[in-house]
């Protein structure tokens, strides 16, 4: 589901249980148990809750208690909010903070919660969520393990907010949502794998035995327990169409303003998109040039592209599609 190497993306809205759902994946990778019967590697994990970070004692210590009879298991939570920018190369500290904490096994897996608390600028800015989209890769590449950024919706909720410069060249992405009192998340994209169904859980209260040092009033929090949901929970959030991977819908985003009464010169598009930041793996533009062509193709497959001799255009989903 999950690639052991590079970066995820997962997102939902606020309260949805996202961060619960991402804690209870990581405590199965550190013990390295099934999750949702799927085998784990087992390895280190560093949580850095750039956000919550009062309550991630407790969720934590439930995960401890709860599901690993009150032993320890490898998962080191940074409490501190620290924010990712060019000018102060604030990611390479962590990163050396991380091998320093992690000098005897690397981690498997690192978790941001979340990128708004953690970018510097805009989340809109091509140039901002771009730089740190490299920042993450950066750790990824250099810790050898999975980077999971916890984002939020944009303002309509059918997908992750900002430029497009992070999803666009994630390896995987994963939506955490909620219809009603059914929660749900489920795989919208990996390059590695198939996408799923949505798949339910349900967060359950939890009593820490622990009271609160001010108010003297009993600690609680959640933890998930998963469960059935109908597989057509998601069915509308995005229009009819199925969910079209983020590198394809940026450069179908870069389309639209060379439209000239319905029609665009595919070299002029080519040309945009090959030059665009945060898209492509490589510099060499050959190897960019012959990504663009499958893409291309899978946009006709998906019958959301049209071509003609040297001119394209977009086509309007169909039901089912």
């Amino acid at each position: 589901m999950l690639p052991r190497r590079g970066l995820a993306v997962l997102w939902g809205e606020p309260k949805s249980g996202k961060t619960f759902l991402i804690l209870d994946m990581a405590y199965h990778i550190a013990t390295g148990k099934k999750w949702r019967g799927l085998a784990t590697k087992q390895g280190p994990v560093v949580y850095a809750a750039f956000e919550g970070q009062d309550g991630i004692y407790y969720r934590v210590h439930a995960l401890k208690h709860y599901l690993n009879g009150g032993n320890e298991f490898p998962m080191a939570v940074c409490k501190e909010r620290l924010v990712f920018s060019k000018r102060s190369g604030i990611h390479r500290v962590f990163l050396k903070a991380i091998e320093k904490k992690c000098h005897e096994v690397a981690p498997v897996m690192v978790v941001l919660d979340t990128l708004a608390q953690s970018i510097e600028g805009s989340e809109n800015d091509p140039e901002h969520m771009g730089w740190y989209a490299r920042a993450v890769y950066e750790m990824a590449e250099r810790l050898r393990c999975l980077v999971v950024v916890v984002h939020h919706p944009n303002a309509e909720g059918y997908k992750p907010r900002g430029h497009t410069a992070l999803t666009g060249t994630c390896d995987a992405q994963i939506k955490v949502g909620v219809k009603g009192k059914k929660r749900y998340w489920k795989v919208e994209y990996t390059k590695d794998g198939p996408t799923c169904d949505p798949q339910g859980f349900s967060l359950v209260t939890y009593d820490t035995g622990m009271d609160d040092e001010e108010s003297g009033e009993r600690i609680y929090t959640c933890v998930i327990e998963h469960t059935e949901v109908d597989k057509r929970i998601d069915d509308g959030a995005e229009g009819s169409k199925d969910f079209v991977k983020p590198q394809l819908r940026r450069i179908m985003d870069a389309l639209e303003p060379l439209i000239r009464d319905e029609w665009a010169s595919m070299d002029a598009w080519k040309d945009v998109v090959l030059r665009m930041e945060g898209l492509f793996r490589t510099r060499d533009m050959d190897s960019r040039a012959r990504t663009f062509r499958n893409w291309t193709r899978e946009l006709k497959d998906l019958r959301l592209l049209e071509e003609h001799g040297e001119m394209v255009r977009l086509l309007e989903p169909q039901d089912g599609k």
